[in-house]
């Protein structure tokens, strides 16, 4: 009797084995038809937990050693929870995939570079209404957008090296943005692209870097040092603008053009070497830079453009090269520390209110070479005393020197 019941228990084990095969589809075929089922439409996310062997892959594909340039062992670590598990929405186009949303809440996201086996070439966070604080891109991502709300929150980010040129506006707004590693592939830092980032204390832009844009880094008032490649050829205009704790700037042999308000209200910048590869300083380059003691200007200069060192009230002196053929309007005016200045014979050209409240100055010699000096050039000077080397027949000039000093 017992021999017979242990003989039932095996059959019957037997036959639940046997029908548990025939009802379950093995993995592979499964993974095989819904591939097929999604095949040409958009996927609507794509889920990796920690239990999930899916997870493990993309794990592997993120180890450092699998990073073909390395960038991972130079990124922060974020947690694993954070990292492993994801929940994306993408679509197949461009040559990959396209991430366009994150559907779970965590605030520190890394982007896969594979989905599917396919390579994510382009973040589109554009409408993703989520307060995010780092992301982390992979160096298959040549493409990538924020939205207001994430700009608002991020404190961390990188710029992989797939990206060759970091949009207009990028970053602009990012307020808590305290940290942004850009990729050697950069070469140009678009306008705007991390205007008002007032978080951000420091940056380093790669050598591959040859243009910096229009208010790329203005109003980036806790950045305290930037050191420019010699790759880069222009600084746009503003550029570097009202970025109120800068204090040195060294510009390299590279660049050839220093655009309208470049450094203007750079309030902490004590000083600045500009090499001679410059033969354009714009409007406005220094206004406003009252810790700026001393600075050079390179013979390759011709032109001292309007407002130049306006407001430069701690300039002592300056010496203007043989070059420069005019001085603008306003170029120094109220550098009230500055006690000296001579101006070369190349010079034609003295604007209005060149040298306006410098009342310290004492001494000027104007060359013969001067044919025109505009009104208030030297309004204001009480102290000063004028050595015009002029024709003394030459009553128009003498009288443009009256209205220059007196109005």
């Amino acid at each position: 009797m017992k021999r017979a019941k242990i003989l039932s228990a095996v059959l019957a084990a037997a036959l639940l084995f046997v029908g548990c095969n025939e009802n379950t589809e093995p993995e592979e075929s499964k993974k095989d038809k819904n591939k097929d089922k999604d095949k040409g439409s958009v996927s609507d996310s794509i889920i990796m937990d920690d239990n999930d062997g899916g997870a493990n892959n993309i794990d592997a594909d993120l180890n450092p050693e699998h990073a073909e340039l390395g960038i991972w062992d130079i990124l922060p670590k974020i947690d694993e929870t954070d990292a492993s598990a994801f929940t994306f929405k993408y679509d197949s186009s461009l040559g990959g995939m396209v991430i366009s949303d994150y559907l779970k809440e965590s605030p520190k996201i890394r982007i896969p570079d594979k989905i599917e086996g396919e390579p994510v070439v382009k973040v589109d966070f554009e409408n993703v209404e989520k307060d995010l604080t780092e992301i982390v891109l992979p160096d298959t991502v040549s493409d990538f957008s924020l939205s207001e709300q994430i700009k608002q929150s991020l404190e961390y980010v990188n710029i992989p090296n797939s990206v060759t040129n970091i949009a207009d506006d990028a970053f602009y707004k990012c307020s808590n943005l305290k940290e942004a590693y850009i990729g050697s592939g950069v070469t140009k830092i678009g306008d705007y692209a991390f205007k008002d980032c007032t978080s951000l204390t420091n940056i380093t832009i790669p050598d591959s870097v040859t243009e910096i844009g229009e208010h790329a880094f203005s109003n980036c008032t806790s950045l305290t040092s930037i050191t420019i490649p010699n790759s880069v050829t222009k600084i746009g205009d503003s550029a570097f603008y009202y970025c109120t704790s800068l204090t040195s700037v060294k510009i390299p042999d590279s660049v050839t053009s220093i655009g309208n308000s470049a450094f203007s209200s750079c309030t902490s910048l004590t000083s600045i070497t500009i090499p001679d590869s410059v033969t354009e300083i714009g409007s406005n380059a220094f206004y406003g830079c009252t810790s700026l003691t001393s600075i050079n200007i390179p013979d390759s200069v011709t032109e001292i453009g309007n407002y130049t060192f306006d407001g430069c009230t701690s300039l002592t002196s300056i010496t203007i090269p043989n070059s420069v053929t005019s001085i603008g309007i306003a170029a120094f005016q109220d550098c009230t520390s500055l006690t000296s200045i001579t101006i070369p014979n190349s010079v034609t050209e003295i604007g209005g209110s060149a040298f306006h409240y410098c009342r310290r100055l004492t001494s000027i010699t104007i060359p013969d070479s001067v044919t025109e000096i505009g009104e208030y050039a030297f309004n204001v000077c009480k102290n000063i005393q004028v050595t015009y080397k002029g024709k003394t027949y030459d009553y128009d000039h003498i009288y443009g020197l009256y209205k220059a000093i007196n109005g």
